[in-house]
C-alpha cells in the first residue's frame, strides 16, 4: 500500500472515530466526558521539485545540470517525448510528469486550434509511458484549467452563469466530464494545476494525488493565498498540494532568467518552509544557457535553493487557524482593475451579501498582498502591442472570446508611463540587470503564514486539527453544519462568526439571541478601553445568556460576545460579515482577530512590516522571514514554545549564530534581512 493510500485509510479512521465521538457527544450523560484531541500533523515528506521543459535531444545539457544538482526529483513535459528521452530519464533516475489535458474539448482546443497539432489520444499515451516509465511518472492531468483561454474559462465565458451556485455547477461538470477520462487510467499518480486559489478545493475533491497552485506570474494571485488554499485543501481532501511557479512575466513580454532572482529566491523558500509537498518550475529550458551550457542568473538562485532542502529538513509548518468559506465562493484576490466586487474569474458575477467578508479578511491578514496582479507596474504604454497576456485575467483578446462583449483589457492604474512598450521595458531591464522585485510585489502577514483555508462542506476531524476557525462568507448554517461546528467547540475548538452567518435561531449556542433588524453605530469600545469611532451597522441583541459582552456600543449595545461552549468557545460578532461603513473588515473585527489569534500566534516580531512563518521538529524549531521591501529589515523576533535545551541558534542561509537568549515563552534574537531576501533562523540542541 502507497503513502498516500495508507494516509487517506488513516483519514477514513480520523472520520469515523469522529463521528463515534460526536455521537457520544449528543448523549447528555457523556458531553462532559468528551474531548477530542487534533491528531499531531505528520512531518513533511522530502519536498519534490520539478522543472517543465521540452525534452529534446538538443536539451540533454540540461538534464547534465539538473544531474549535478541532485535536487530534481521529475522533468514535466507534453507527450510527444521520444522514446529515447525518456529511457534518458529513467537511466539518470528522474520521474517524468506528462502535462495533457483530461477533458476531451479542451485538449482538442489547445492542440488543434491553438498549436496545430494531432491530438493526443490518453489511452495511447499512458500505455507509452507506462511500458517505457513504468511507475516513475505522473500525469498532469488538469493544466490550469481554470485560467487557460483553452479551456474552462471559454466555457464559462460562453454559458454566461449569473449565479455563484450556477458557476460552481458548471465548474464542477467540466471537471466530471474531465475525471471520466482520468478514471480510464488506474494505477499513475495523478495531478491537477490551478491557475487561482479558488480551484484547489474543486480539484482536491476530485480524489488528485495533488494539487498545484500557479504563482509567480503578474497576472495571477499573491504567494500567501496559494498556501492557505492549496494546504487547507490538501488537509480536507487527503492530498499532497504543492506551488507552481511560472518563470513569464507577462508585463515585459518575456522572462526574468536573466535578472537578478530575489523575488523568486523568497518565494521558493516560503513554500518550502510553508509545507508544499510539489515545488514546479515552469519554463524550466530557462534555467540553462544553450547552446554553452551553464546555468543563468534564477538557474543559479534555484541551484543553491535546490542543494539547500537537500541538506536541510524544514519541520511541520504551524498552523493553528483555519478559514472556513462557502463552497461556491469562486473567490480571487480583488486585482486593482476590478471597479466592482465580482467572484468567478470572467463570469464577473456580482458579490452576495458576505462575499466581500474574504477581501477584507485577506488584506488584513496578508497586507500588499492585492499588488500582487499587475500588468502596468511601469504605467501605461503607448502602445499594446504586444498585450500583456492574450487571455488572462487583465486580458481576453478576439481570438479567445467566444462573443464580442467579451474582449477586455485592463486599464492601467495611471495614464501615463515610463515605456512605449513592453519590449523595450523587457530590453531596458535586461540590459541594465535591473532587479524587478520592486515591481513584482509579495505581502507582509499580520499574523504569519500560519492559516488554512477550508470549504463549508470540511468533516468535524478536520476542523479539530485547528484551535481556531473563522467562518467568512454567506454561509450557509444548515443543520448538518451546525452540529459539526457545535462538535467543534465541544472538542475544545474557538469560533468567530458573524451576525449574517448567525442568527435568531443561534441563541441556544451563540450566547445572544439576535433581533433581525439592522442598526447603525458611530463608535465602539472594547471593554475598557477608549471608544473607537468608526461607522457600522449591527444586530440588537434582546439578552444574552451565559455571553461575556467584550465590546459595545457607547450607548451600552452589545457588539462583540464570548460564550464558553464545552471545552471551547464561540465569539459572536454583531457586525454583518464581520465589515464596518468604510472597510469589508471592520476596525472592531480586526481588534477581535487580534484577541484570538496572536495568543495562539507562535512568532512574535517587533519591527516593521515583514512576512513570516514558522515550523517545528522533535529536533528543531524554524522561523522564516522575508523581507519584500528595498530597505534593509531589523527587528527583534520572538519563537514561541522553544524547548530549554534548544540553545543552538544559527541563521541557516549564511551559517552566522545569531545572539538568541530565552525569554519566558520561547527564544529571542534581532534578525537582519537584507532587501529582498530572505533568513531562516533554526533552534535545536547544542551540539558537543
Amino acid at each position: 500500500m502507497t503513502k498516500l493510500r495508507e494516509s487517506r485509510v488513516r483519514r477514513r479512521e480520523h472520520a469515523l472515530i469522529a463521528e463515534l465521538v460526536f455521537l457520544l457527544w449528543l448523549l447528555p450523560t457523556a458531553a462532559s466526558d468528551v474531548r477530542i484531541h487534533p491528531p499531531p500533523a505528520a512531518t513533511p515528506a522530502p519536498v519534490r521539485l520539478t522543472c517543465e521543459f521540452q525534452l529534446r535531444p538538443h536539451n540533454v545539457p540540461i538534464l547534465d545540470w539538473l544531474q549535478r544538482g541532485g535536487w530534481c526529483w521529475g522533468v514535466a513535459s507534453r507527450p510527444e517525448v521520444p522514446d529515447d528521452m525518456l529511457r534518458e530519464l529513467k537511466r539518470r533516475s528522474l520521474r517524468a510528469v506528462v502535462t495533457v489535458m483530461a477533458h476531451p474539448e479542451s485538449r482538442r482546443r489547445q492542440w488543434s486550434d491553438e498549436w496545430k497539432l494531432a491530438v493526443p489520444d490518453v489511452p495511447t499515451v499512458m500505455t507509452r509511458y507506462r511500458t517505457l516509465m513504468g511507475s516513475d511518472f505522473a500525469w498532469e492531468a488538469f493544466t490550469e484549467d481554470d485560467s487557460m483561454g483553452v479551456a474552462f474559462s471559454k466555457e464559462l465565458l460562453s454559458a454566461q452563469p449569473h449565479t455563484h451556485e450556477a458557476a460552481y455547477a458548471l465548474f464542477d461538470s467540466y471537471l466530471e466530464t474531465a475525471m471520466q477520462e482520468v478514471r480510464q487510467q488506474p494505477g499513475i499518480e495523478r495531478w491537477g494545476r490551478c491557475g487561482y486559489a479558488s480551484g484547489a478545493h474543486p480539484l482536491a475533491a476530485l480524489g488528485l494525488d495533488a494539487v498545484l497552485v500557479e504563482r509567480a506570474n503578474d497576472d495571477i494571485e499573491d504567494l500567501q493565498t496559494a498556501v492557505a488554499f492549496g494546504r487547507g485543501a490538501a488537509r480536507q481532501y487527503g492530498c499532497q498540494w504543492g506551488v507552481d511557479f511560472s518563470l513569464w512575466w507577462g508585463v515585459i513580454h518575456g522572462c526574468v532568467h536573466d535578472l537578478p532572482a530575489s523575488f523568486h529566491k523568497r518565494n521558493f523558500y516560503l513554500g518550502y518552509f510553508s509545507g508544499a509537498g510539489i515545488l514546479a518550475v515552469e519554463g524550466g529550458d530557462l534555467l540553462v544557457q544553450l547552446p554553452n551550457p551553464g546555468p543563468t542568473l534564477l538557474g543559479q538562485m534555484l541551484d543553491e535553493f535546490g542543494r539547500f532542502t537537500q541538506r536541510v529538513p524544514r519541520g511541520t509548518p504551524d498552523v493553528p487557524v483555519a478559514v472556513m468559506i462557502p463552497k461556491d465562493h469562486g473567490w480571487i484576490t480583488p486585482p486593482y482593475w476590478r471597479t466592482g466586487n465580482e467572484a468567478w474569474n470572467y463570469a464577473r458575477i456580482p458579490y452576495r451579501p458576505g462575499d466581500a467578508s474574504l477581501d477584507g479578511f485577506f488584506k488584513a491578514a496578508f497586507p500588499g498582498a492585492t499588488f500582487a496582479m499587475d500588468p502596468f507596474p511601469f504605467g501605461a504604454y503607448a502602445t499594446n502591442d504586444p498585450p500583456a497576456s492574450p487571455f488572462a485575467l487583465s486580458a481576453i483578446t478576439p481570438q479567445y472570446a467566444p462573443l464580442p462583449e467579451n474582449v477586455f483589457t485592463a486599464p492601467p492604474p495611471i495614464p501615463f508611463g515610463r515605456f512605449p512598450t513592453r519590449n523595450e521595458a523587457r530590453q531596458t531591464l535586461v540590459a541594465r540587470q535591473t532587479d524587478p522585485s520592486p515591481w513584482r510585489p509579495l505581502g507582509d502577514s499580520r499574523w504569519g503564514n500560519i492559516i488554512d483555508v477550508l470549504t463549508a462542506t470540511a468533516p468535524v476531524d478536520v476542523l479539530q486539527h485547528y484551535p481556531i476557525l473563522i467562518l467568512l462568507g454567506p454561509i450557509a448554517l444548515d443543520a448538518s453544519l451546525r452540529r459539526i461546528l457545535q462538535a467543534y467547540i465541544q472538542s475544545g475548538g474557538t469560533l468567530l462568526a458573524p451576525a449574517g452567518v448567525l442568527g435568531p435561531s443561534d441563541h441556544d449556542w451563540c450566547g445572544v439571541a439576535i433581533e433581525p433588524e439592522l442598526r447603525v453605530g458611530r463608535a465602539w469600545h472594547w471593554g475598557t478601553e477608549a471608544p473607537v469611532n468608526e461607522p457600522f451597522r449591527y444586530l440588537p441583541v434582546s439578552g444574552t445568556q451565559g455571553a461575556e459582552v467584550l465590546a459595545r456600543t457607547p450607548g451600552g449595545d452589545p457588539l462583540v460576545v464570548r460564550r464558553s461552549f464545552g471545552r471551547g468557545q464561540i465569539y459572536a460578532s454583531l457586525l454583518p460579515w464581520f465589515g464596518s461603513g468604510d472597510s469589508a473588515w471592520a476596525r472592531l473585527s480586526l481588534r477581535l482577530a487580534d484577541e484570538v489569534i496572536r495568543p495562539l500566534q507562535p512568532v512574535l516580531v517587533d519591527g516593521l512590516p515583514v512576512d513570516w512563518l514558522s515550523t517545528r521538529d522533535a529536533d528543531h524549531r524554524t522561523v522564516v522571514i522575508a523581507n519584500h521591501d528595498g530597505q534593509p529589515w531589523r527587528g527583534t523576533v520572538l519563537l514561541r514554545e522553544v524547548p530549554r535545551d534548544f540553545r543552538e541558534c544559527r541563521e541557516l542561509l549564511t551559517g552566522r549564530a545569531p545572539r538568541s537568549y530565552r525569554t519566558a515563552d520561547g527564544r529571542s534574537c534581532v534578525v537582519d534581512v537584507p532587501p529582498y531576501d530572505v533568513r531562516v533562523i533554526r533552534y535545536s540542541r547544542r551540539t558537543p
